[in-house]
């Protein structure tokens, strides 16, 4: 016969084994929201500069002057710069980030942090972006 002593100790004992194996399992489940994360702000980013590169299209056929303002929102840090090579935008993630590249001709002054939109602005023939 068992008695109700010996039945709470395996509960217990029951108990204590599942919580150890959670966590023990804790660190790859961070480790996986962390990453789902960073994949849905680079999917983000990528979208933004879609939708920035359709605007500076839409701006140059308006007069000097126009501006258009796109909302951006990133989930952690995004930097927007400018070369010969176009527009360059950079999502970070903690430790992890991920830089895309679109042939646009428009001017960057240094580098932005994008926080909640950017300003697409038409001046003479120039085109520039900023916050």
């Amino acid at each position: 016969m068992i008695s109700n002593g010996q039945v709470s100790l395996e509960y217990l004992l029951v108990f204590a084994a599942i919580a150890s194996i959670f966590l023990l399992a804790l660190p790859a489940f961070v480790g996986v929201i962390d990453a789902v994360f960073f994949s849905l702000d680079t999917l983000h980013a990528q979208s933004f500069l879609d939708r920035l590169e359709n605007r500076v299209q839409e701006i140059q056929v308006l007069g000097a002057g126009s501006t258009i303002h796109i909302s951006a929102r990133p989930l952690e840090e995004w930097d927007l710069e400018s070369d010969q090579g176009g527009i360059h935008l950079t999502a970070h993630y903690k430790d992890a980030s991920k830089t895309f590249t679109r042939d646009i001709l428009a001017d960057v002054n240094g580098s932005i942090a994008i926080s909640e939109f950017v300003i697409v602005e038409k001046k003479g023939n120039l085109i520039s972006i900023h916050n």
